[in-house]
């Protein structure tokens, strides 16, 4: 065994350590006694394995890294068992952490954001940024990747690059900030910026103060039609929302300064990037047992979505219809109206034993999916 510490963590039971071939239990032979140099006992919880990145507290538990670094692993006492258990993280998700090569995957840092949510963020060695959902309370165990808007290479064929994460807290104190490293190509030579995530969409507010476009900034001042200041991006194609109004093909000049077509006092300008989503195989039994590997053919699909304005649908990303709840009457030159609500869509899918929902919102405006809810038939065989 290889026993050399990768990190030491403290709880109300005992002192954590993280080894390269296990993890380990320090505590005082009394438990009415402070652990001293005489009075320490140290076993061997499990027998993991640690991989050479430092392990982080969320909630009441440790999450590490194991040697290989393709799993993430839970570290908590367990009171039914009487002992520390170490149970995989990414059992649910074992693809997310595997890179185009074996040398570029699993994971090379973590970072915990206790607000607004618990969620642990990690990056992948290709540079791939992960979240990690992570609720106990709530049962929630949830993986997500987050490709970037841009490129890191000349010829615009890899997406930008996570080189290193960490949360700290904002200003106001009223949240975690998540910082990123990030490696891009932008005017003919590769960069590295901090960056930082924007706070969360919460309801109420405005969506002139939206920002959903990466490496954004944000000019906030009087009218103009010429705005300056984004020299980061210069020669590249942008996003661009102007007082909530999306303005479609701005590149940004060499002096890095943008030409709207009406003037705007709030414009932030950004990579555009996909949000995609979609359904599992749907369950929904058959007259003689399950649906599973069966033809099915779902014939209306009722979407839940909060403060929405456009998302697109189809049975696959090929086939995906846009979806917009801009109405006639509304006014061209003022934001879109956010739309909460059922969206009933009646599905141009067939039949097959394929049959998925995708969803993809390509905008710089928020939209939030509550719930998808089909009506599908299945075909007994």
């Amino acid at each position: 065994d290889v026993q050399t510490i990768i990190w030491m963590h403290g709880d109300e039971k005992a002192l954590q350590i993280g080894t390269m071939s296990g993890e380990w239990i320090a505590r005082p032979s009394s438990n009415s006694e402070a652990m001293t140099p005489t009075n320490k006992v140290s076993k061997q919880a499990t027998y993991r394995g640690s991989a050479a990145v430092s392990a982080i507290k969320a909630g009441d538990a440790m999450l590490f890294i194991q040697t290989s670094r393709r799993k993430l692993r839970e570290m908590a006492y367990v009171f039914a068992a009487d002992k520390y258990q170490t149970p995989d993280m990414t059992v649910l998700a074992e693809h997310i952490t595997k890179g185009p090569t074996s040398a570029l995957s699993g994971l090379r840092a973590l970072a915990y954001q206790r607000e607004p949510h618990s969620i642990v963020w990690a990056v992948r060695r290709d540079g791939v940024l992960l979240s990690f959902t992570y609720d106990r309370d709530q049962k929630v165990l949830a993986w997500a990747q987050h490709p970037l808007g841009g490129y890191s290479d000349q010829a615009k064929t890899t997406a930008p690059k996570v080189e290193s994460v960490a949360c700290i807290p904002s200003p106001d104190g009223g949240a975690d900030v998540v910082v990123l490293m990030v490696q891009r190509y932008i005017n003919g030579r590769i960069v590295r910026r901090k960056e930082y995530l924007s706070p969360m969409w919460e309801r109420g507010d405005s969506v002139i103060n939206a920002i959903y476009g990466d490496c954004s900034r944000t000019y906030s001042g009087p009218a103009v039609q010429t705005v300056t200041g984004f020299h980061h991006l210069a020669g590249e194609a942008v996003g661009v929302l102007a007082d909530g109004l999306e303005v479609e093909n701005i590149t940004v000049s060499s002096t890095g300064t943008i030409e709207l077509p009406n003037a705007a006092s709030v414009v932030h300008v950004g990579y555009r990037y996909n949000s995609d989503g979609a359904m599992l195989h749907l369950e929904a039994g058959s007259a003689d047992g399950t649906a599973q590997g069966k033809v099915q053919r779902s014939h209306r699909l009722i979407f839940m979505v909060i403060d929405a304005t456009a998302y697109k649908a189809g049975p696959s990303f090929s086939k995906l219809k846009l979806r917009t709840f801009r109405k006639p009457d509304d006014s061209l030159t003022a934001p879109i109206p956010l739309y909460t609500g059922n969206d009933e869509i009646s599905w141009d899918g067939g039949y097959s034993d394929q049959n998925l929902a995708c969803w993809r919102v390509d905008n710089m405006l928020p939209f939030i999916l509550a719930a998808v809810m089909p009506q599908m038939h299945t075909q007994d065989r």
